[in-house]
């Protein structure tokens, strides 16, 4: 771990996964992230993630006269917190997060068996605030506990006037200190999403998967037209699964489609999007049309596949 002096009365220790980390003669402030494996059902995101922030205040001596509060986030808040910090720095604003007066909370674990919490769960709460007058971050974190009570969607809240403080601590934090401590917690889950996608195999399991749904959609997309005897199209339309032969030039056929955008223009060429029986393709032009054609409506118009690309035959 790695160990910082203040001065010659007093040391902090600040374990060496801290993210971020800042401190006056009387507290100190951690960022520290932690990550796991993202679930099976959802690999693609590859990490899930929270940042533990601690503000441990020893203004009244250490031991056990110092107070320690801890609160969990989400490291999806991390932008938000970025955004707003980045707009503290040359805005004469004041900026809250989640907003004014209110609080990010948690609620965990099992009710307390005794004591004077009885029956409740602990619960955090922490607030971050900008004050223009005094250009700097306020973090109030605030540790307590509260009834839980389960949610309409499953999950769990506390319930309303339940929450019964313990301890509360505040570190004011100027606005470029408060984005750096950010912009490297942000930086690590980055580092180790990576990590984890190229030495674990998240990578190359994800890409896999991604081509596997992509082509069942495929295959129920075109499963469903040929039940319906409405394939004709499906089996001309351009195919994306790699490895599979190019189709041959086909004559032109009219079509019964429906033009959902403007003309747009890429490294193929003029094009246009389009639906047929409810599948989405792109339909190439060599030209702009001589006649215009209604967007939003069905319309008959020829249509050749070449090399698995549709074409407007005018």
């Amino acid at each position: 771990m790695t160990v910082f002096y203040l001065n010659t009365s007093c040391k902090i220790v600040m374990y060496s996964n801290a993210t971020g980390f800042c401190s006056t003669p009387t507290k100190n402030l951690t960022f520290t992230p932690t990550t796991q494996h993202a679930p099976k059902e959802h690999f693609g995101k590859i990490i899930d993630g929270k940042v533990r922030i601690r503000i441990y205040d020893f203004s009244n001596g250490k031991g056990g006269n110092a107070v320690e509060t801890v609160a969990r986030i989400d490291k999806g808040i991390l932008p938000c917190l970025q955004y707003l910090a980045k707009q503290s720095i040359y805005s004469n604003n004041d900026f809250f997060y989640p907003g004014k007066n209110q609080y990010e909370s948690k609620i965990f674990g099992e009710p307390m068996e005794s004591g004077s919490y009885a029956g409740l769960c602990q619960m955090t709460k922490i607030n971050f605030s900008f004050s223009s007058s005094k250009n700097s971050w306020g973090i109030s974190i605030s540790n307590g506990f509260a009834e839980k009570k389960q949610t309409k969607t499953g999950g769990f809240a506390a319930a309303s006037g339940s929450y019964r403080e313990e301890k509360k601590s505040f570190f004011s934090v100027s606005a470029p200190k408060f984005l750096e401590m950010i912009e490297d917690t942000m930086d690590y889950f980055q580092l180790k999403k990576i990590q984890v996608a190229i030495n674990e195999g998240y990578l190359p399991k994800w890409e896999t998967e991604e081509k596997k749904e992509r082509q069942s959609y495929r295959d129920a997309a075109y499963n469903t037209g040929k039940r319906t005897g409405k394939d004709d199209f499906a089996q001309s339309r351009p195919q994306t699964k790699e490895g599979q032969p190019a189709t041959q030039k086909t004559a032109s056929k009219n079509y019964t489609v429906v033009i959902t955008s403007d003309f747009k223009q890429n490294q193929k060429g003029l094009y246009c999007e389009c639906t047929q029986d409810g599948r989405a393709f792109l339909l190439y032009f060599k030209k702009m049309p001589v006649q215009p054609l209604k967007k939003g409506c069905e319309i008959s118009i020829p249509i050749s596949v070449i090399q698995g690309i549709a074409f407007y035959a005018e």
